[in-house]
């Protein structure tokens, strides 16, 4: 069988592996050696994910290669990544924690590929394993760093890390900063300074807290989750030359009755200090909460503006007419939730008439408006809502409209025409929905428009779309690039695929294997099929959703090792 597959094109054995369920990709790997070789090649190509202490101890054990040197080498040669995935409160510390910090400080050596490390649930593993810090730390291959959960002696372990990041996450639990003497997370990341390309916090109240803080002149892309005091001036001194600017989730603790006044102080002060200092002039893109943009209060020229609200908040027309004059951009998007909120608004058709008609949209190219419908939705009078949104746009400039009425977040069961449930009134609007007619109208209303979309997204056969018009270019997506970022992080093309070595038998000791000892194994001999029995298991894809803003999902997707667990 090996001197027949020697003469054919494997291509076509890696296109019917490529659609086949993994039982049968097992037994094709497990009729010879090459097939054997070939079915599992592409493990590594992917990053694993690991979050039992079973199939850590399965990965551990593939990656011991029965104590051979020099299979040990070619397998985790192509090992480009790691995910460890801990959930709050997870038992599984106790056995991970161990099995991570061993497995860094065993095979340092062969490591030498591996760019991309994702834990989540920092604190919980250092809490059992308190040397995993030093570990990480001690790595010089980093490329991509993120963690989730992380506190103060994690804090300690990205100040120590020996790597040059060029993308980082980091994801605080809540006062982690508060125990800190130095409470500024720019200083812990100075040994990337020149080489950090992206970087997101989540929880980091107040992101640059030094007046004349270290300058990160490469990096590009910035997300900010949760964040209390925003300073422009500040970030711009830190990343003079942002791009793409992520913020949302706006935490502020005032006194009842001064949330406005806090903002507006905020906002004063900012817009101040960049007539003074400047701000960008590199910035592309924002996308986040309006809250977020309004504090910010830019002075600069932004193309895309791409806004929504954060929970627990509604669409504050003056924030929006004021983000608009700020930045001036050319294709701008507003995801309202909860539109009931604004039905119930006394004075809309005069508020939405003022924010499309205003002297600051006459340069838009581009307006999308998102309608998403929310539970709490159920009741409205979409309709209205829709002819009132209509009447406004018309007044727009714009070359292009798009007006999306979203209802995933409504219980699918609900819109099917035999539900024996009475529907809301946007229930009975939506199941005749007739986007064709929307087009119409709209078109008649301003038929200076080049193109009119109108689009129902929701549940498989209920979505539907009505356009008049050329496409609309999705100019705010390819001007956001991340390929330098992710080229640096991918396998050099010359680098050879290492052969899939003999299997081992499943249920032999796993201690043994993770100081590459299999002595239980050594009087196993080969069945000449290429090794022990390789389950099904093995072979066990899963790939998450990847997030908007893309900071922390551009990294390759997950392949999950696991040789036990169905």
């Amino acid at each position: 069988m090996d001197d027949l597959l020697a003469r054919l094109n494997l291509d076509l054995f890696h296109l019917v592996m490529s659609l086949a369920d993994r039982c049968t990709v097992s037994r094709l790997m497990q009729t010879c050696r090459a097939l054997n070789h070939e079915g599992a090649r592409s493990i590594f190509l992917e990053d694993p994910q690991l979050d039992t202490g079973r199939n850590f101890k399965s990965f551990v054990r593939f990656t011991a290669a029965r104590g051979d040197a020099a299979e040990v080498a070619r397998r985790l040669e192509r090992l480009r990544g790691l995910r460890v995935d801990l959930q709050e409160e997870d038992r599984e510390a106790i056995v991970l924690a161990p099995l991570l910090k061993q497995f860094l400080v065993e095979r340092a050596l062969y490591l030498k590929n591996l760019v991309r490390l994702n834990i989540n649930g920092l604190c919980d593993l250092i809490r059992v394993e308190p040397e995993l810090p030093a570990a990480i730390a001690a790595m010089t291959t980093l490329r991509s760093l993120v963690i989730r959960r992380v506190e103060h002696r994690g804090l300690g372990m990205v100040r120590d890390l020996q790597s040059r990041l060029t993308h980082a996450v980091i994801a605080l639990v809540g006062g982690t900063l508060d125990k800190l003497a130095d409470r500024d997370l720019t200083v812990l990341l100075q040994r990337s300074r020149m080489t950090l390309r992206s970087l997101s916090y989540e929880s980091v109240l107040k992101p640059v807290v030094s007046t004349s803080p270290a300058c990160y002149p490469h990096v590009r892309h910035l997300s900010l989750n949760r964040a209390e005091t925003l300073v422009t001036r500040n970030l711009v001194a830190v990343f003079p030359h942002l791009e793409t600017l992520h913020a949302s989730w706006l935490v502020l603790t005032p006194f009842p009755g001064d949330y406005d006044r806090v903002l507006v102080r905020h906002r004063t002060k900012n817009i101040a200090e960049q007539h003074q200092h400047g701000s960008w002039s590199s910035l592309r893109r924002f996308t986040g909460s309006l809250a977020m943009l309004y504090v910010l209060g830019l002075t600069c020229h932004v193309p895309h503006i791409s806004v929504g609200i954060d929970e627990n908040e509604g669409f504050e027309f003056g924030w929006a007419r004021a983000i608009v004059e700020d930045t001036r951009p050319t294709h701008l998007t507003f995801d309202i939730g909860f539109p009931s909120y604004l039905a119930n608004e006394e004075h809309l058709v005069e508020e939405l008439t003022a924010l499309f008609s205003q002297e600051s949209l006459k340069d838009i190219e581009v307006l999308r408006v998102n309608l998403i419908l929310y539970p709490g939705d159920l009741d409205l009078e979409l309709g209205l809502l829709l002819d009132t949104f209509l009447e406004a746009i018309a007044l727009c400039s714009a070359e292009a409209v798009a007006l999306t009425v979203d209802s995933r977040m409504l219980s699918r069961g609900r819109f099917s025409r035999d539900s024996p449930e009475a529907p809301g009134a946007v229930e009975g609007y939506l199941r005749n929905f007739d986007a064709h007619a929307l087009v119409i109208r709209l078109v008649e209303m301003a038929p200076f428009l080049r193109t009119v979309i109108i689009s129902h997204d929701g549940w498989g056969y209920q979505s539907v779309t009505a356009q008049r018009g050329p496409d609309i270019a999705e100019m705010a997506d390819a001007d956001v690039d991340f390929d330098d970022v992710v080229r640096e992080l991918q396998p050099p093309s010359d680098v050879p695929m290492p052969e899939w070595p003999e299997c081992v038998p499943l249920d032999a000791g796993v201690a043994g294997a993770a100081n590459g000892n299999d002595s239980d194994d050594s009087d196993e001999e080969s069945d000449g099929r290429g090794g022990g029995e390789i389950t099904p298991e093995l072979l066990n894809f899963q790939y998450p959703s990847l997030d908007s803003f893309a900071l922390s999902s551009y990294a390759r997707p997950i392949a999950r090792i696991n040789l036990w667990d169905e």
